[in-house]
């Protein structure tokens, strides 16, 4: 009864969350063509509880009962199935040991497939995202000294550690993408297309970025401002405030001399990469001199009361509680709050 498994484990920014949420609704349209997005070992629509099994990332967030009891179900459904199956989740890239795996994801049947993003367009888009998650409060070129994607070491370790004949890598670029679209590109990948199949919903977790992403920095220094992270009104407010402005989702920004310095720290792992995996026209070097060819401007970051006004007006309630935070700290004497009182006590 043995059939094909593929196994998507990312990487993280690429269109992960929209793939997963288009196959988890779409069950009927993949069994008609002999696939199923396995049941077992997910949290929403990811297969969460088995990347982070297998990843060690974030297991103390977990009760190790219920992650081996989801890892047992994948494996019980894996060997009775008579359908091809799909796995998705980013936190498999983390994998120590692919070799690991093996038990519960047979090798001999699995193709893997990650997706990967040029490295200076990557470090873009998880600043913005640990800005906007997160209490980081680092400015984005401090952040490009530590980030550091080489897609090599981790290509490596599942090669060795899992099937190297069916490791296939993909370019998130709209330029190499089928259709310009990553959802069209992973059906494709298992001869699918788009028929039937559910609708994307959009991004449901857009980037934040020009002043927003400046304001949120500036926040993430407050004393007692790290209390409201988990509080769903004030994240959905970011959230809703990108979605409305494109001024709000501007990317970072560092000067052109440090971003040629950072690519730079790249270029001979990425031409192996490429030669191995992704070829030259569809790689990641080519993807780093198409980017070299936009001019992009520095987002006006210093307005960030723009970014509030912008925030009160569409979510007053957030702002109240965003507001007595930094009057708290203010009063205090606390630097960066007295300086942001300026804008959110106005």
């Amino acid at each position: 009864m043995a059939r094909d498994i593929l196994l998507h484990i990312g990487r993280a920014k690429t269109g992960t969350s929209s793939i997963q949420e288009v196959l988890a609704n779409s069950e009927a349209a993949l069994a008609a063509h002999g696939w199923r997005y396995a049941s077992a070992a997910r949290r929403g629509s990811s297969h969460r509880y088995a990347a982070v099994y297998f990843s060690n990332q974030k297991r103390l967030a977990f009760d190790p009962a219920v992650l081996q009891q989801q890892v047992d179900a994948l494996a019980a459904e894996l060997a009775s199935t008579d359908q091809n199956t799909i796995i998705s989740g980013e936190g498999f890239q983390n994998a120590a040991r692919p070799e690991k795996i093996a038990p519960v994801i047979p090798p001999e049947r699995t193709q893997v497939l990650v997706y990967l993003r040029e490295q200076y367009v990557w470090a873009q888009s998880t600043y913005a995202q640990k800005v906007k998650a997160t209490e980081y409060n680092e400015d984005f070129e401090t952040y490009l000294q530590t980030a550091d994607p080489r897609y090599e070491v981790m290509l490596q370790r599942w090669r060795r550690g899992f099937n190297p004949a069916q490791l296939t890598a993909r370019l998130y670029d709209r330029a190499c993408l089928a259709g310009g679209d990553v959802i069209d590109d992973f059906l494709g990948v298992i001869g699918l297309d788009r028929t039937g199949m559910a609708p994307s919903q959009g991004d449901k977790n857009p980037s934040i970025g020009g002043p927003l992403l400046e304001l949120k920095r500036r926040l993430n220094t407050v004393p007692g401002f790290a209390s409201l992270r988990a509080v769903p009104r004030i994240y959905r407010a970011w959230l809703d405030l990108a979605a409305s402005d494109p001024r709000m989702r501007q990317r970072p920004w560092a000067p052109t001399p440090v971003v040629e310095a950072y690519r730079s720290r790249f270029v001979d792992s990425n031409s192996r990469v490429d030669q191995d995996l992704l070829g030259a026209e569809a790689g990641l070097s080519a993807a780093a001199r198409r980017a070299r060819d936009l001019v992009v401007a520095a987002p006006d970051v210093a307005d960030v009361g723009s970014a509030w006004d912008a925030l009160a007006s569409l979510r007053p309630e957030a702002a109240e509680s965003i507001r007595a935070v930094v009057e708290a700290a203010a009063k205090d004497g606390h630097a960066e709050a007295l300086g942001l009182s300026q804008i959110v006590l106005r």
